[in-house]
This record gives structure tokens, sequence and C-alpha cells, in this order.
């Protein structure tokens, strides 16, 4: 499966894909191996206030453009 077709068939199931990140992103400016670079992602995308701060976007979007919020 190509990556669009990866991104196409996630997106279907409702991920959002359109923005994605990958290990040359950390290995563009660090000296580092593709395990490296993972773990670097995998502690940003897992940390606690990150996830946060998107939920707290979600909501400021949502309200901004009038979607209701579930009671």
């Amino acid at each position: 499966m190509k990556v669009n077709e990866a991104k196409e068939f996630l997106k279907s199931k409702g991920y959002y894909t359109d923005n994605l990140w990958m290990t040359d992103d950390v290995k563009q400016n660090y000296k580092c191996d593709d395990d490296e670079a993972q773990n670097v992602l995998y502690s940003i995308f897992n940390n606690e206030w990150l996830t946060e701060q998107i939920f707290v976007m979600i909501d400021e979007q949502c309200e901004a453009k009038g979607i209701t919020k579930k009671k």
C-alpha cells in the first residue's frame, strides 16, 4: 500500500491525516538513527500536556465555528 492510499484509508476511518510527522523531521536537524527519531516522536505525541492542548484547541475551534458541544 502506498502512503497516499494508507492516508486515504485512515481518513475514511475518521483519522486526521493531513499533517503527519516522520523520522526525517527529527533527522534533518539531529544526528540520530530511525529508532532514536521514532522515540523522540513517541515522547512528543504521547505527552499529556500536548494532548490537553489539542483538546483545548478542539474546543476553541468548535466554539468559533458554532459547533454545539454535547452535554
